[in-house]
């Protein structure tokens, strides 16, 4: 689901270029006059953190403490 999801922004980022994405719903939601497309789409990829910390911590590569920290600074970066 996840994957799809970024699939879509990015195909959507790809139609009008990101600059140019429809977005002005979310901008008005939250008060914004630049199009914050861009950093929605680009955030959405550091919510692929969730599936590989919950693989690390299934497989007992890591612990969930090391998972978690690993989880937050893809998310950060």
């Amino acid at each position: 689901l996840l994957m799809f999801i970024w699939l879509c922004l990015h195909t959507i980022g790809a139609k009008y270029t990101f600059a140019e994405v429809p977005f002005d719903w979310f901008n008005n939601l939250i008060g914004s006059e630049r199009n914050n497309f861009d950093r929605v789409a680009h955030f959405a990829i550091g919510l692929y953190a969730y599936p590989i910390a919950e693989y690390l911590i299934r497989n007992k590569k890591f612990n969930p403490t090391f998972s978690c920290w690993f989880a937050l600074f893809a998310i950060m970066s």
